[in-house]
């Protein structure tokens, strides 16, 4: 997987994306009292502008094994049973949709 070069990752003890999402897009700030968890952020820019998701925790070492150049089946295995098979294809799913995914090459197949 060749990630785009504006592809960040963001991990927080706080509820990061929440306290930007009032901020910015709701029409009155809202109270995040009972958000007491932490999140964590993929950005990336697109031909929209500027995306954020939230995606799970294992979801940053997930794109994180990936951008190094580690097969699917790799990253599933480095990162199972930590990363469900949900957040897993949540997380690979929010890459594909938002443009932070370039390029996908397969390694050549063997011919016998």
């Amino acid at each position: 997987f060749q990630m785009h070069p504006s592809l960040r990752t963001l991990s927080s003890n706080f509820p990061i994306y929440e306290i930007w999402r009032t901020n910015h897009e709701d029409d009155e700030v809202q109270s995040l009292q009972n958000c007491a968890y932490g999140q964590s952020l993929l950005i990336a820019r697109s031909t929209a502008g500027v995306e954020t998701h939230t995606i799970p925790d294992d979801g940053i070492a997930m794109i994180n094994l990936l951008s190094k150049g580690n097969s699917l089946g790799q990253v599933f295995e480095a990162l199972s049973p930590a990363l469900t098979h949900k957040d897993f294809s949540e997380t690979l799913s929010t890459l594909l949709a938002c443009g932070a995914v370039t390029k996908i090459e397969s390694p050549a197949l063997q011919t016998a």
